[in-house]
């Protein structure tokens, strides 16, 4: 049994989420303890740790999720594990020396690379993530959005650092390195902002948001700690430090969801599409403006004339983006709508052409039924007709024929001793030539009965047909001494013994009338099931005919011989291909002069019951 995708990942979708909530509420009892036991030591070793703690869980599970995705995201996801890694290496150094030394490292210093590359690693993968194909290319609208993201990270900065910044107690590098810290994160937040608002997300989508959230609560932590350092309020009691520990758990909660959904069945999202987008459109803006009025209004202190009139060409410098973004996006809506709206001219139009040309369908449907129904009734009186011609010819022909037949041997029997040797020719003549219009005769009412007949198919146990057939003719077998060999399967067929039989005892007939000259006449009929259906062959060795004339022997009247020769009708190879056709199979013939002949019947594979 296939184990389920939460067995597999070993834990459950939420047990993340539900693990760092437990920490954060440890961490927060244990912080407001030793915040009241006034032991700044304790308490800013257990926030050193805490912090190391949360980014090496969010480096593992990052880092787990990694080995169950394909080639491309599992890179993009352990570049963002190794960032997480590298910020916990920095902590871990900055631990040493806050706790173990007991002073900081004087900036600048190289542990510094850490915490400035963390967000920069962690941007890199983001944008190693693989790109959805059907995701626009970089339009204005994208533009739009990434200038307005950078935009209000400007105005919240100089609201936030302007002030403090220009104090003349400031070193200038220790500005440099909170600024570039502070900057490294913005460009987190920037990227992983800009992806979540472009819809590059398909199933990342929630993995996505827990990182937006997490890069810009890491933003707006970093805003409070580093004011504070700069301002020189900052305390380990402060409230800012349990929210490192929020940043690093959405971080790790990312890498825990697009682990589980690795392991699930893929679901089709396309129904959600443009509802999120929709959400997001609304939302993201309003965000920022939002980020920005708390920024200000958290530090209305600071915001002198100088940071508010830069706050305020920020400010317009946000709406006049906002403002062209919403026009591309009208415009491109309003060409979007021309485009639809030409679609559904064309729509309309095919529309109308199509009820036209269903009208003239129906019009030309109409006019053919009523052709099919005088073609029927032309057909019925045919057929009639031809009824009518089979009885004239059965009794009206036949009977004097049978006339001609009984006076000629009346007057053979009654005045042959008056009669010379030339007059008896004449009658015996005229006998035999009776007795072949008779024949005739019957070779076409046999000939119109097949045409016209209706077929009745019923199982046929080939070997007991074929040898039925052969004992229908042992007279005739006996008289030539003929051999006759057959090899035949036990295979029952679906076919109208009738038509069957007349076909196969006319091929019979025809082996037997064209090997009679041979000194010892041989008469082989085989079958075999082949992939198109039952062949069935009748050998003999017989005088042959020319290949030339292989389609012209299944004609009617068509002889390759003369009467005197061999005798018969030339209709009897044409009964046999028009019974044949009418069971929806196939005759034909292989031969060479004076080799023999082989006729070949095929039925077809679904006549095999």
């Amino acid at each position: 049994m296939q184990a389920s995708p939460a067995k597999m990942q070993g834990l459950p979708r939420g047990s993340m989420a539900a693990g760092m909530a437990a920490f954060v509420v440890i961490f927060f009892i244990v912080h407001r303890l030793l915040a009241d036991a006034s032991d700044r030591s304790s308490i800013t070793l257990f926030n050193n740790l805490s912090w190391f703690a949360a980014s090496l869980i969010a480096a593992l599970a990052c880092f787990v999720a990694a080995q169950r995705l394909p080639t491309r995201e599992r890179v993009a996801w352990l570049v963002m594990s190794s960032s997480c890694a590298l910020w916990c290496a920095g902590q871990l150094v900055w631990t040493y020396y806050e706790s173990f030394r007991g002073a900081l490292p004087v900036f600048p210093h190289w542990m510094q690379i850490a915490f400035t590359g963390y967000p920069l690693l962690f941007a890199g993968g983001l944008m190693l993530l693989p790109k959805p194909s059907d995701t626009a290319r970089f339009t204005p609208r994208h533009g739009g959005n990434l200038a307005l993201i950078v935009c209000t990270l400007l105005v919240v900065s100089i609201i936030a650092f302007f002030e403090p910044a220009m104090q003349p107690a400031r070193r200038a590098s220790a500005n440099v390195v909170v600024l570039t810290t502070t900057t490294s994160i913005g460009v987190m937040l920037v990227t992983a902002l800009y992806m979540l608002w472009s819809y590059r997300w398909r199933n990342t989508y929630w993995p996505m948001l827990l990182i937006v959230a997490g890069s810009g609560l890491h933003f707006g932590t970093s805003i409070v700690y580093v004011h504070q350092l700069m301002t020189g309020t900052y305390q380990p009691t402060s409230w800012s430090n349990v929210s490192w520990l929020f940043v690093f758990g959405a971080l790790a909660c990312a890498g825990h969801e697009r682990g589980w959904r690795a392991l699930s069945a893929p679901v089709d999202q396309t129904s959600l599409l443009l509802p999120r987008e929709r959400w997001l459109e609304a939302l993201v803006p309003g965000t920022l403006i939002a980020l920005t009025l708390c920024v200000a209004w958290s530090y209305s202190e600071w915001l002198t004339p100088r940071v508010a009139t830069w706050a305020i060409a920020g400010g317009l410098l946000f709406t006049l983006l906002l403002g062209l973004r919403e026009v591309w996006i009208q415009q491109q809506e309003q060409r979007l709508l021309a485009a639809l709206n030409a679609s559904y001219e064309n729509m309309s139009t095919t529309n109308r052409e199509l009820s036209h040309s269903e009208a003239r369908f129906r019009m030309l449907s109409t006019q053919l039924e009523q052709r099919v129904h005088e073609r029927t009734v032309a057909l019925q009186q045919a057929y009639r007709e031809l009824e009518n011609f089979s009885y004239a010819v059965a009794h009206d022909l036949k009977s004097p024929l049978r006339a001609i037949d009984g006076f000629g041997s009346l007057l053979e029997a009654e005045y042959g001793g008056q009669l010379d040797d030339k007059a008896r020719g004449y009658v015996h003549r005229m006998r035999r030539n009776v007795v072949k219009m008779a024949e005739l005769i019957d070779d076409l009412l046999a000939y119109a009965r097949v045409e016209r007949r209706e077929f009745e198919f019923r199982p046929v146990l080939l070997p007991a047909f074929i040898a039925g057939i052969v004992a229908e003719h042992h007279v005739n077998i006996e008289k030539q001494n003929a051999q006759i060999m057959t090899d035949i399967p036990a295979l029952t067929v679906r076919a109208d013994i009738d038509g069957l039989r007349l076909a196969f005892r006319n091929l019979l007939q025809n082996a037997l009338k064209f090997s009679a000259a041979a000194r010892r006449p041989e008469i082989r009929i085989s079958a075999e099931q082949q992939h198109d259906g039952i062949h069935i062959a009748v050998r003999d060795n017989g005088i042959g005919f020319d290949m030339g004339h292989s389609e012209r022997i299944f004609e009617m009247f068509q002889r390759l011989h003369r009467a005197e020769e061999i005798p018969g009708t030339g209709i009897g190879l044409a009964i046999v291909r028009k019974a044949v056709e009418r069971m929806d199979g196939r005759v034909w013939a292989a031969s060479e002069p004076g080799a023999g002949a082989t006729f070949f019947v095929r039925l077809p594979i679904n006549a095999i019951s």
